[in-house]
């Protein structure tokens, strides 16, 4: 298994979805001085100079970050849902050599550089699609639900570098890694 990591001055996230009344802790990846965090819309989230973000209301917000000692500025966009009323449970994602990895977008929660975090109700199937970086291939996947038991997934080549990966989402939370070969 291959493990990327964020580089140095990155936002912990670029998108964000919140359901009304959650809470969120962003933190930019070895900092240059401090960061100050801003909500560009108050009313739908606000947030500390810290980082610590709370949803108020169902809206749209960018959260911006600076760090003091490059002056860099990180963006991040939140949208802010009514309450949430399903019984989702939260799975993480590890995109590692994909360049990319495409879902229903409303299971999106959250994207950082290397991995995304969805909300899948439980019974659901899940499928995604999987585009590898130039000369990597998609050898298989695991998915692991919380308590660290495996769940059936299937990876389906559908073109060159694109591949299909579906599994059925459990009644808990679940982490899909992928395994990749180059050359």
């Amino acid at each position: 298994m291959i493990q990327f990591s964020a580089s140095a001055g990155t936002l912990s996230e670029k998108r964000l979805v919140l359901h009304k009344g959650e809470r969120w802790q962003f933190m930019v990846y070895e900092p240059s001085g401090t960061c100050i965090f801003t909500s560009s819309n108050k009313k739908v989230l606000k947030i500390s100079k810290s980082g610590n973000a709370r949803a108020i209301k169902a809206g749209t917000a960018t959260v911006s970050v600076t760090e003091s000692g490059s002056g860099q500025t990180h963006t991040c966009k939140v949208t802010v849902t009514k309450d949430y009323s399903g019984n989702g449970q939260r799975v993480q994602i590890f995109k590692g050599a994909a360049s990319s990895i495409s879902f229903k977008s409303s299971y999106l929660v959250s994207e950082s550089n290397d991995q995304y975090t969805l909300q899948v109700p439980a019974g659901k199937k899940v499928s995604l699609t999987v585009k590898t970086k130039k000369g990597w291939k998609l050898k298989s996947c695991q998915v692991l639900s919380q308590y660290l038991q495996n769940i059936k997934c299937t990876v389906k080549k559908v073109r060159n570098r694109v591949y299909r990966v579906t599994y059925r989402q459990g009644e808990v939370g679940a982490t899909i890694s992928f395994v990749y070969s180059y050359g």
